[in-house]
């Protein structure tokens, strides 16, 4: 009798050992699992920070020598200039002669002049709209193919168009050195679209040109035969820090990829999110189609 209850407190002692093994090991186990999912928080945080790059110190010197070049800079905050500088890899004397041709286009163009009813035409038969800020505090513009009816304005009217939108757009942002993100919907469009493919040069002009150093990144969704055929004559314009931000994406790859940088919240539910289609243009202070 008492070897059985020797062997009977032998055995209850290892079931405790063992139940406090397992306590431990479970607890070792959702201890690294809560680890895991903060290191996935902290990392989905960093990803969904404002995307700013700060002027450095280097680059506020290189913007003194900048504006010695030409008494007419000296209209441009420090924010648009280091754009230019930027997207002539921090070369002051380009970045003059960009600047320079900018100073020509804006006179030509006056964007700051520009009003709703200059363009209304193309407000009416354009398809630009206004879906919120990005999870890191972008602008997010979607621009969808088959809305647009270029056959009914000139190019004129669409250039003024496309400088009206840059210009509303930056008076949402706080920080002048916030980019936007642009995603194109191609599912509807058209052969008959392709033969205003100047549109586009402009749209790349004013982009590059006119306004370096604004995108953060581009979406292009379901582009087909139709768009291929005219991404070979606008991908040549295209300098390699532009063609790099840009994504194309089709089937299931739309939705993960679009809620990688807009909340559901905002996202319409024709690509997976949970909102409605806003109207067109959804700019505040501007009337909606």
């Amino acid at each position: 009798k008492q070897n059985k209850t020797k062997q009977n407190k032998t055995k209850q002692n290892k079931t405790k050992q063992n139940k406090t093994k397992q306590n431990k090991t479970k607890q070792n186990k959702t201890k690294q699992n809560k680890t895991k999912q903060n290191k996935t928080k902290q990392n989905k945080t960093k990803q969904n920070k404002m995307v700013v790059v700060p002027i450095s110190d280097a680059e506020r010197q290189l913007i003194t020598t900048l504006r010695g070049k030409n008494e007419k800079f000296d209209d441009f905050s420090d924010e648009r200039l280091v754009k230019f500088l930027r997207a002539r890899d921090l070369d002051v004397d380009k970045a003059a002669e960009m600047l320079s041709a900018h100073l020509v286009w804006l006179h030509e163009v006056k964007p700051a002049t520009i009003t709703v009813d200059d363009i209304k035409n193309v407000m009416v038969n354009g398809s630009w709209r206004y879906l919120g800020k990005s999870k890191n505090g972008s602008p997010v513009v979607l621009v969808n193919a088959g809305e647009w009816k270029p056959e009914n304005y000139t190019r004129e009217d669409n250039l003024r168009y496309l400088a009206f939108w840059v210009t509303k757009i930056y008076q949402l942002v706080d920080d002048q050195l916030t980019q936007l993100v642009l995603i194109f919907d191609q599912t509807d469009g058209t052969i008959a679209q392709t033969t205003y493919i100047t549109h586009s040069f402009d749209l790349v002009d004013v982009g590059q040109n006119q306004f370096p150093e604004t995108l953060e990144r581009a979406f292009f969704i379901n582009g087909g035969l139709i768009f291929e055929s005219a991404w070979k004559l606008i991908s040549p314009l295209l300098n390699d820090k532009t063609a790099g931000k840009i994504k194309f994406i089709s089937g299931d790859e739309v939705t993960p990829a679009l809620l990688e940088v807009l909340d559901e919240n905002l996202l319409p539910k024709i690509y997976g999110g949970k909102a409605e289609l806003v109207p067109r243009p959804n700019l505040p202070g501007v009337p909606n189609c």
